[in-house]
């Protein structure tokens, strides 16, 4: 198990469990929310960082992809 699966792992449990907080009352619904959002996440940007880095090398994909995210964030 590497240390990206650790760090999705514990941001993905740390997400679900402080919305399932947040929403008491619609816990299921926000949950799915938090889920369907990862996982949307997730394919839209496999596509275009597997593109970056065919075009140039990884390096240059996680120093963009983590610039964005960390604006977005």
């Amino acid at each position: 198990m590497g240390p990206g699966r650790i760090g999705t792992g514990i941001i993905y449990v740390g997400t679900v469990c402080h919305v399932a907080q947040w929403f008491p009352d619609r816990r299921g619904l926000a949950t799915g929310l938090v889920a369907a959002g990862y996982g949307f996440g997730a394919v839209l940007t496999t596509f275009p960082i597997s593109q970056i880095i065919r075009a140039s090398d990884y390096h240059h994909a996680l120093l963009e992809f983590g610039v964005i995210f960390g604006a977005v964030g």
